[in-house]
């Protein structure tokens, strides 16, 4: 009691001044936390602006459908197609062929020719394809392609191109046309691209096919046959 007795009351004005202190921080800390989630709103709604402002990314020369690709720009796609074989041109016998092919694309020159008819870009493309022989009896075929293909302008959503290469394959078609597993392959032909959107197209294409191993090995009649694709084909 002694020990009680000898503390010192502090005066009622410094309990009062506390309080008040007190109070000042609670409203404080209840108005940030009023206006933090209206910051955030704003945050969000300013990055919603930079998002919708940022511009896309230039595909097209003059950022036109149908001017030009823009140089460097990439492609990859994909399609089916069937083949009949060309009448009298090398093979002896019918090998009609069902195939799926993948392929990844490069834009690597600016427009060229600009104001012609026939101006337009040079791509180099990478395929490979996959299918086989349905007539007249089945057969697997399997294999890659380099191409070069030149992609006109014409201000349209319509893009014609042409393109051939080169490539090897491994197939189970043999005599009388085919003597080895291994051969090369030669394409070529003309195609169409229809740019429904900005960067996705639908594509319809021939391309003559020609198959052979170099006289490696017996026999070589070739098989060659007109293929017909259709597709779809992204530009990125």
């Amino acid at each position: 009691m002694a020990a009680t007795a000898s503390r010192k009351r502090l005066p009622a004005s410094v309990f009062t001044q506390r309080a008040s202190v007190k109070a000042v921080f609670l409203s404080v800390l209840a108005a940030g936390a009023m206006l933090l989630p209206v910051s955030a709103q704003d945050t969000n709604a300013t990055a919603r602006l930079t998002i919708a402002k940022a511009p896309a990314k230039h595909l097209w020369s003059d950022d036109v459908v149908g001017s030009g690709y823009l140089r460097g720009a990439k492609e990859a796609g994909i399609a089916i197609g069937g083949g009949v074989a060309a009448p009298r041109v090398g093979n002896k016998s019918l090998h009609d062929l069902l195939l799926a092919k993948i392929h990844y694309g490069w834009v690597f020159s600016d427009v060229q020719a600009k104001g012609k008819w026939y101006a337009g870009n040079w791509a180099l493309l990478e395929e490979v394809f996959v299918g086989g022989q349905v007539y007249p009896v089945t057969h697997y075929v399997v294999g890659e392609t380099t191409l070069l293909r030149y992609s006109l302008t014409t201000g349209t959503r319509w893009v014609p191109f042409a393109d051939g290469g080169i490539g090897i394959l491994a197939t189970s078609i043999a005599n009388p046309d085919l003597g080895s597993p291994g051969e090369f392959n030669g394409q070529g032909g003309l195609g169409v691209n229809y740019f429904w959107r900005d960067d996705v197209a639908f594509y319809v294409q021939y391309r003559f096919t020609h198959y052979s191993n170099a006289n490696i090995r017996s026999p070589n009649q070739g098989l060659n046959d007109h293929m017909f694709y259709v597709g779809v084909t992204w530009l990125f």
